[in-house]
Order: C-alpha cells, then structure tokens, then sequence
C-alpha cells in the first residue's frame, strides 16, 4: 500500500509541472506575446518541479535545452550559454570543495572545540549555549554549508556527554527540553551567521546574482559584509534571551564540563602541518574578497578570487614533501551538484525571462501593491514559503519576482536580497533545507519544539532584519545607487 501512495504521489508531482505549464500557455495574459508566454509556462514548469523535486534538481534546469530548440525559442548553443554561463557556477564549486578540505583535515571542528573550552565558561550551562550560538555563527560566516554540520556534530556530543553524565550522578534533567534547547541555539546562531559573508550561504550568492542579473547592481564584499556583521552581534544575544525564557532549565552547570572539554582538545594533538596551510589559504581569500573591495583591479571580483582558490587547493600540497594537494579528483564526487545546477539555471533563466519581457510585465501588472506589502512578502511569506518548499527555490521566485518591482519603492533593493537570502533558511520543519535536516538529525530536538520556535523567530528575526538593514540604508557607501 505505501509503495502505491508513494508511485501515485510521484505521479502527480511529475504531472503537476505539464500542468503549470500548459495553465500558463492557455491564461490569456494581455501585453505577453507566444514566445515570452511559453518562456513563462517553462519557467512555471520547472518551479514546480524544484519546490517539489520529482526528479533531481539537476534534471529539471536541463529543461529548456530541450524545449528551447523544439519550441524554436533558440537553438541549444544559444540556450546552454545563456542558462550556464554564469560566474556564480564558480563561487559555489570552490565553496563546496572547500567544505570537503575543512571537514577532512578538520580545521573547523578544532575552532568549535577550542571556543567551547573557554574559561569563562567555566561549566555553566547558560554560558556554554551564549558561546555555542557565537561559535556556530563563526563557522558559519567562514566554512558556509559545512558550518552547520559542524556546529551540531559538536552540539550532539556535548549533549550526550551531559545526559551521561547526569544518569551517572543521578542528576535530574529534563532531557527533552535541555535537548532542544541547544539545538536550536545553534541552529539560530548558524542562522545569524548566514548573513554575515557571502560565502555563509547559497541563497546570499543565488540573490546576489540575481540583482545583478536583473537590476545590474554591484555588491562588494564589505558592503555585504558589515551590515551581515552588525545583524549578527544584535540578533545572537536577542535570541539566545528568548530562548532562555522559552527553555528555563532546572540544570545550571554542566557537571565535569572543564574536564570533558580538555579532554576534547587533548584528543585534537597540537595543530598539523595541513590545517595550518589551509589557514592560510582561507584568510588569503578572504583578504583578497576585502581587499578587492577596496582596491579596484579590472576584472577581479569574488567570483574570480573564489576560481583561483578553488585552484590553489588543487595545487596547494597538505604538507612539505607530500605530492597530496587538499583537493583531489575523488572530492569532485562529494559536491552539491543538484544545488550548483538550480542556482546557476536558475539565474541564467532569469535573464531569459527579462529579455523576453515577462519580468517587465509582471511589474507592471502588480504595481498597485504597497511597497510595505511588498516587503512583507519578502520576508514574512519567503520565511512560510521556505518551510514548505525548498529554500533554493523559494528563494529564486521570490527573488526573481520582487527585485524588479523593488525599484518601485523607497526601500534599496539590497535591503529585500537581504531579507530574501535569510529568510530563505527554513528551520521551522525538519524538511525545510539542509540546514533544518541536519538540525532535526540530531536526534535531541523535539519536532514541536522546533516548530513552535520557529514560528516565532519568523517574526523576530523578520523584525531585526527589516530595522537593521533599514538603518543601514541611510549609509550610501553600503547601499549604493543603481547606475
């Protein structure tokens, strides 16, 4: 029986994106003509296809190499150029081959262990999650998608040493809530964190380049990354706060916890060879994604700076006399390609949809709105959005559809990227994205719990979100005008 509701499900979703397609192709859209309306049916087609994911990803952005020629929309030289000649296809592969090195040599889990074994700390509980949430926000700004499962690997085991160690000595513990309580502190310092960087996360680089793509703005990376960085200090403790009184815990100390955590770095050894080089190449690229910023030098940028880090790490040995480079032929297999393809099809099906028309006609026909609705879309149903589709797909449609119409209202179209890219990190269902898989996978967080929080920090973060970066509007070095 399962596995007949699971072929008809599958059946359905597969239906479902003919269907868009052809709702859209026969709607009679006034203003749109044949070939723009069909782009448009295509682009319904493949929306349904990801927020649902009959089939991979990947799969579904081949889509119009085969209906693009026989449709005579273009021939497929024109469309593959088009749909995967994008700079972002870079920034993502060295992004993601660099989470394969972090994890194999380690170099992330030794900085979360090390944050954790502060003196300060010095066993109260309240203060391990303060640093907990500040830690994974770090690992995050830094290592991107490999953050998160760093951040809850360390979680998991410090809360399993904790209930151990309360059987033991008899220590009465509520398990379920001490439990979710440092999950989810780490999940929303891992939240803060994805604003902080552009590498932090995939949806600050997929909005990036569609405000790029579609309204032709720049972002440097200290423009990105100061008012990430003030939203991140302000958002850590007002979390960490109200999860404080969401969770009140009869534990107050974690018992044996100086010894735990030494024991910890004792199991590290000192610092290798291969972690100290791949240091070294990391604070290399972030100083050459800053100093780009503020030196002008033709033709580099972040995207150019991210390919000749993805190189070094080819070239770059682990160790003096070894032959091994931190990335090898065998780490192209480890690669998110399902995400790299959605992003880059996506942004490259963007710039179809505005050559075509379609964009401009969509603006045009809800301009009626309210700028204050507008933002409240991207935010508020971004955030619900994501929780019940993919957060990469959300974040492509509601990108997609509101950054044209942002030049519509007082605020800076940076400011709805912004509120797009964050919002678009579900952690409110454990089938929101990644993030929110690897948080539920923890096995010591209730499911309602999580949701019950998560529907709560919507609005919370929503509302730091919209304030900070509408203060950090009024610096025009930040937020430059369109050209």
């Amino acid at each position: 029986m399962k596995k007949t509701d699971a072929s008809i499900n599958y059946i359905l979703q597969l239906f479902l994106g003919p269907a868009a397609f052809l709702l859209v192709r026969l709607l009679p859209l006034n203003g749109l003509d044949a070939t723009a309306q069909i782009c448009m049916g295509i682009y319904a087609w493949m929306m349904v296809w990801w927020a649902f994911k009959p089939i991979p990803w990947i799969a579904t952005t081949l889509l119009p190499l085969i209906l693009f020629p026989l449709l005579g929309i273009s021939t497929l030289a024109e469309t593959t150029s088009t749909m995967f000649g994008q700079r972002i296809f870079f920034l993502l592969l060295f992004i993601f081959m660099l989470g394969n090195a972090v994890i194999r040599v380690g170099i992330g889990h030794r900085l979360a262990v090390t944050m954790l074994s502060i003196q300060w700390i010095n066993g109260k509980i309240d203060r391990f999650i303060f640093i907990f949430m500040i830690t994974a926000a770090i690992l995050q700004a830094i290592f991107g998608v490999v953050g998160i499962i760093i951040t809850m690997s360390v979680g998991k085991a410090v809360i399993d040493f904790i209930f151990a160690e309360c059987d033991r000595l008899e220590i009465a513990v509520d398990k379920k809530k001490t439990g979710s309580h440092i999950i989810l502190a780490g999940a929303y310092g891992q939240m803060a964190g994805c604003m902080v960087t552009i590498q932090a996360n995939p949806q600050n680089i997929l909005t990036i380049s569609l405000y790029e793509e579609l309204l032709h703005g720049t972002v440097t990376y200290m423009q990105w990354f100061i008012p990430g960085l003030v939203f991140a200090v302000v958002t850590v403790p007002v979390v960490y706060l109200i999860l404080k009184l969401l969770f009140k815990s009869s534990l107050k100390e974690i018992p044996n916890a100086n010894a735990y955590f030494s024991a910890e770095k004792e199991k590290l050894g000192k610092v290798g060879v291969s972690e100290r080089r791949l240091w070294i190449l990391v604070i290399f690229i972030v100083f050459l994604w800053i100093f780009t910023t503020f030196v002008k030098i033709p033709g580099a940028d972040y995207f150019l700076v991210a390919i000749l880090g993805l190189v070094l790490l080819y070239i770059v040995p682990e160790a003096p006399k070894s032959p091994k480079a931190f990335l090898g032929i065998e780490d192209a297999k480890k690669v998110n390609w399902d995400n790299i393809f959605l992003v880059t099809g996506a942004i490259g099906y963007s710039g179809i949809l505005t050559k075509m028309g379609v964009i401009g006609w969509v603006a045009e026909n809800i301009q009626g709105l309210h700028w204050s609705v507008l933002f409240i879309i991207a935010v508020i149903a971004t955030a619900l959005m994501t929780n019940f589709l993919a957060g990469m797909a959300t974040a492509t449609a509601m990108a997609t559809l509101l950054l044209p119409l942002s030049l519509s209202t007082p605020i800076h179209p940076l400011v709805f990227v912004k509120c797009i890219a964050t919002m678009s990190v579900g952690l409110m269902v454990p089938w929101a994205g990644t993030a929110a898989a690897i948080t539920f996978g923890s096995q010591h967080l209730d499911m309602k719990e999580m949701i019950r929080v998560g529907i709560l920090m919507v609005f919370v973060i929503g509302a730091l979100l919209i304030g900070l970066n509408l203060i950090a509007m009024q610096i025009p070095a930040l937020y430059p005008p369109l050209r």
